[in-house]
């Protein structure tokens, strides 16, 4: 049996969060903080999600 003791270093990535995240590892991959159109598609995707987390928080997306 393998035993990984070392999630503070790197965590096995959920299979629903690979879902999500994979246009953007593939396709959608701009600098979220760019003026160009890659990065203003990015930047909405990163603004929704802050939001999204905020919420589920019960904080401001500022806070995240």
């Amino acid at each position: 049996m393998r035993v990984y003791l070392d999630n503070n270093g790197t965590t096995k990535m959920d299979a629903e969060v690979l879902e999500v995240m994979m246009p953007f590892l593939t396709e959608e991959y701009g600098n979220a903080f760019s003026m160009h159109l890659f990065g203003k598609e990015t930047g909405l995707a990163v603004s929704e999600s802050r939001e999204k987390i905020a919420n589920l928080l019960k904080v401001k997306p500022e806070e995240i």
